[in-house]
C-alpha cells in the first residue's frame, strides 16, 4: 500500500473521529445550557413556572433555572441580567407602572393567560333568581341569607381597593368582609357547601376554588371589574438574539384559563411535580406546539 494511500485513509480516519467527537461533545452542552426564570409565590405562577421548566428540560434539553422572588425584585434582576425571564407580568395592574418606566430595556414574550378579573361568586346551589348578580346583595332578605358577610381570601391592597370599590357601587355598605387568612375563607367555605348554607366569596380568577366547587360567578351590571387583565411573560431585552429558542417558546405558551384553574387544584391535591406531569402527558400536542410552533 502507497504512502500516499496510507496518508489518505489517516485523514479520512480523523475526520470521522472528530465528527463522532463533536456530535457525543455538542449534545451535552445544549443540555447543561442553563437559563433563569423569575417566579413568585402565587399558586398559578408556581404551576406555570414548573410546567415550562418541565417541558423544556424534557423537550429541549434545557436546564431552566428558577428563582424565586417578589414581582418588584425579579424587574430589578431582569434589568441587570441576573434572571432572563419573569413571570408573571400582570398588566393592565400592579406591575405595569414597573414595565412602563422600563419598557425600554424588557421584552413582552407573550400572553401566558387572559381573562384575569376581581369576581364575586356563590355555591350554585343558591338559586339565580335569588342572587344572580351584585344588585342582588342589596336585598334585605338575601342579606340576611349571608349574615351580613362577604368572605375575602386575599386582602392586599389592591384586592381592597376592589371590594371597597364594589360596596360603595352597589350601597353594600351594611356588609362586613371578613379581611381572612386565605386557609380559614377556604374552611368557611367548605363549611357552606356541605351543609348547603348561603355564602358569598370574593377572589381572583384563575383560582383553584372555581375548580373545587361548583361556583356561579355574579354578573357586574355596573362593570365595576370592567378591566380585564392580561398575564405575559416577559424578558430581558437581549432575549430574542441571545436565547431565540426559549423566546420562542414563551411567545407561545399558552392556557386556558379553566385549565389554568385544574391544574392548580391538582397541584393543591397532590404535588406541583405531578400535576404538571400529567398535564404534559394528557397535553402533547399543546407542548409541541409551545416548543416547536407547529400545530399538528
Amino acid at each position: 500500500m502507497s504512502k500516499r494511500l496510507i496518508n489518505l485513509k489517516n485523514t479520512m480516519l480523523k475526520l470521522f473521529l472528530i465528527l463522532i467527537f463533536g456530535y457525543f461533545y455538542i449534545q451535552p452542552v445544549k443540555a447543561m445550557k442553563e437559563v433563569t426564570l423569575g417566579w413568585s409565590v402565587w399558586s398559578d405562577t408556581e404551576v406555570l413556572a414548573k410546567l415550562a421548566k418541565k417541558a423544556i428540560k424534557s423537550e429541549m434539553g434545557i436546564c431552566l433555572k428558577l428563582d424565586v422572588d417578589t414581582p418588584e425584585n425579579h424587574f430589578q434582576k431582569l434589568l441587570n441580567g441576573k434572571i432572563d425571564i419573569m413571570f408573571m407580568a400582570w398588566i393592565p395592574s400592579e406591575q405595569e407602572k414597573y414595565f412602563n418606566a422600563h419598557s425600554q430595556n424588557i421584552t413582552k414574550l407573550g400572553v401566558l393567560y387572559s381573562g384575569v378579573q376581581f369576581r364575586f361568586a356563590v355555591p350554585s346551589y343558591i338559586p339565580k333568581d335569588a342572587i344572580g348578580s351584585l344588585s342582588d346583595l342589596k336585598k334585605p332578605d338575601i342579606k340576611e341569607r349571608l349574615n351580613g358577610m362577604i368572605h375575602v381570601d386575599d386582602l392586599r391592597p389592591n384586592v381592597e381597593e376592589s371590594i371597597k370599590k364594589t360596596i360603595s357601587e352597589y350601597d353594600l355598605d351594611d356588609y362586613k368582609y371578613i379581611p381572612a387568612v386565605s386557609e380559614s375563607v377556604y374552611t368557611s367555605l367548605e363549611h357552606h357547601v356541605r351543609r348547603n348554607h348561603w355564602i358569598v366569596v370574593s377572589a381572583w380568577s384563575p383560582h383553584w376554588i372555581f375548580s373545587k366547587w361548583d361556583l356561579r360567578v355574579l354578573e357586574d351590571p355596573k362593570n365595576t371589574h370592567k378591566n380585564k387583565k392580561l398575564v405575559y411573560a416577559i424578558g430581558h431585552k437581549d432575549i430574542n438574539t441571545r436565547l431565540p429558542e426559549i423566546a420562542s417558546f414563551f411567545s407561545r405558551m399558552q392556557i386556558p384559563v379553566l385549565e389554568l384553574e385544574e391544574l392548580m387544584y391538582k397541584a393543591k391535591e397532590t404535588t406541583f411535580d405531578q400535576a404538571v406531569s400529567e398535564y404534559i402527558e394528557k397535553n402533547p400536542k399543546r407542548i409541541k406546539y409551545w416548543v416547536t410552533g407547529k400545530m399538528n
